[in-house]
């Protein structure tokens, strides 16, 4: 099995580049890894289906020894053997993401999911322990609960709700006001 080169496509929405992201002194992902890095990238397409095929931005992936003890990787990391990744959803909280790792640990092959402040750390390990995990700070771990209700992501107090008739009102307001302010300047 030949190295993966930088450029590659691992999956239709993953890249050899983002599975270097957190290893920029390689120029491919070396044949060892290569089967643990292309069943992430697998699972990951499957996640982004069910997250509602939203950008997914890997942020860490496969580490070296070197890259993972710089970053201050454990020495077991999942990141070291490639099955292991760290990433955001554009416009999903973390907890929403977990939410969803959850409802599908078994069918998705999950290892092991770790809810951070801003990411999610997921690893698709042959062990299949199902494993979630909340990061409570300074290496420590609590299990992962999920929440009753999951709150908007942003809500200035007192606005309307998103998708009410109040809020659609609030949302023309602001386009007329938009073009008014535009149209002023233009004159």
């Amino acid at each position: 099995m030949t190295t993966l080169l930088r450029g590659a496509l691992l999956s239709p929405h993953f890249t050899v580049d983002e599975a270097l992201k957190s290893t920029p002194n390689l120029s491919g992902i070396p044949a060892n890894v290569r089967p643990a890095v292309q069943l992430a990238a697998q699972r990951m397409e499957e996640l982004r289906a069910l997250l509602g095929r939203k950008p997914v931005n890997p942020t860490s992936w496969y580490r070296d020894f070197e890259n993972n003890q710089r970053v201050g990787g454990k020495a077991d990391s999942s990141h070291l053997s490639g099955y292991a990744l760290d990433f955001t959803v554009k416009g999903m909280r973390p907890r929403e993401i977990m939410h969803m790792i959850a409802a599908n640990v078994t069918t998705l092959g999950v290892d092991q999911a770790i809810e951070y402040g801003g990411h999610v750390h997921i690893s698709f390990d042959p062990r299949r322990r199902g494993q979630l995990l909340l990061a409570t700070g300074g290496g420590t771990f609590v299990p992962w609960k999920p929440t009753e209700a999951i709150q908007p992501m942003s809500k200035e107090p007192g606005s309307p709700e998103p998708g009410s008739s109040a809020w659609w009102l609030a949302l023309a307001a602001a386009i007329v006001t938009a073009i008014l302010t535009f149209l002023t300047k233009q004159s």
